[in-house]
């Protein structure tokens, strides 16, 4: 059984209505959430996390940061970490990693979900395949993680594109995008 169709028998068999968008190969969150009209954090992200207890899914809305250190502290599980590849290949089988549903009991992993979710009206999440979303009311968003922990484990800092700012250069800002290169100080000349 392919993933998307374990995923449309898993809300089937739970009553859960659900809408299949298609947004199109390689079509970015940010891309499909402006065209579709919806905000981009609607859209369920999941992230697996692991440590030597085992591997767990954090679901956040596309739009913000994982805040590890909380998820650490809620769960009281220090030594949490962003899973490596081949620790996500195995739990994610059947599954691109890229286009994960935020439902770990398809994989039979614990699940910890920002309680934001709680509050919007209808969540999207990727379908297993890419270019394809699935929406659904936030109350079945809610029914089906039930047995899941909730709690504030995103910020809302915006996600960062290239490197962080602390790690590019401080230049004053009339050299910004230029090559700047100091001349020697007449003291370091005659040295």
């Amino acid at each position: 059984m392919e993933m998307a169709e374990a995923l449309q028998t898993y809300l089937r068999q739970r009553n859960i209505p659900f809408e299949i968008f298609s947004c199109g190969p390689g079509g970015r969150p940010a891309d499909v959430a402006e065209a579709l009209g919806f905000a981009l954090d609607q859209i369920a992200r999941p992230i697996l996390l692991s440590d030597r207890t085992g591997v767990l899914m954090a679901v956040i809305p596309a739009g913000r940061r994982l805040d590890l250190k909380e998820v650490r502290r809620q769960l009281a599980r220090p030594e949490l970490a962003l899973a490596p590849t081949d620790a996500i290949a195995r739990a994610l089988i059947q599954c691109d990693p890229a286009s994960a549903p935020p439902f770990a009991e398809l994989f039979g992993l614990e699940t910890v979900v920002e309680e934001a979710f709680a509050a919007m009206d209808g969540i999207y999440f990727a379908a297993c395949q890419a270019g394809t979303l699935v929406r659904i009311q936030s109350d079945s968003f809610q029914r089906l993680h039930a047995a899941s922990e909730w709690g504030q484990i995103a910020t809302s800092a915006p996600l960062l594109r290239g490197p962080s700012r602390s790690m590019r250069p401080r230049l004053p800002k009339r050299l910004t995008g230029r090559f700047y290169i100091p001349r020697p100080s007449a003291q370091h000349r005659n040295s």
